[in-house]
């Protein structure tokens, strides 16, 4: 199985490199896991100075892996903890010491969409397309 996010660096740039083009790069708990470890990482490594995220494929990131949120949903603890811990890892990315710039491409959706705002510099392609969707809760 290949990883799912790509973790290096170049100089002072840490970058973490979204790594599932044929789920559109969609957002795992793992994926999760992985950008927060690198996230830690750059923090605590000197060299770095900034973090860049961007993602291979044609779009940048369609949200969360509803194929892996299917398997959750029967259990509300499972999925609370999926969506917990996805929020905490953005809520960090927006308050790193690191300025964190993102590039995105494509189809950025959802959950996508909140990992490019979680960032403090955005440089989006021409052809991007950005939406979300909010549901009625109460």
């Amino acid at each position: 199985m290949s990883v799912p996010v790509n973790v290096s660096a170049e100089g002072s740039v840490g970058i973490i490199e979204l790594a599932r083009p044929d789920k559109f790069n969609c957002l795992s708990l793992e994926v999760h896991e992985c950008i927060s470890r690198a996230r830690e990482s750059f923090e605590a490594d000197r060299d770095i100075r900034s973090i860049l995220i961007c993602a291979q494929g044609k779009h940048f990131c369609t949200g969360a892996d509803l194929t892996e949120v299917k398997t959750k949903i029967m259990d509300s603890q499972t999925l609370d903890h999926f969506i917990a811990f996805g929020m905490e890892g953005l809520r960090r990315l927006e308050q790193s010491r690191l300025p964190v710039v993102v590039a995105v491409q494509g189809l950025c959706l959802a959950g996508g969409l909140e990992l490019m705002l979680s960032c403090d510099v955005c440089f989006a392609a021409k052809a991007l397309s950005s939406a979300t969707s909010m549901r009625s809760s109460g």
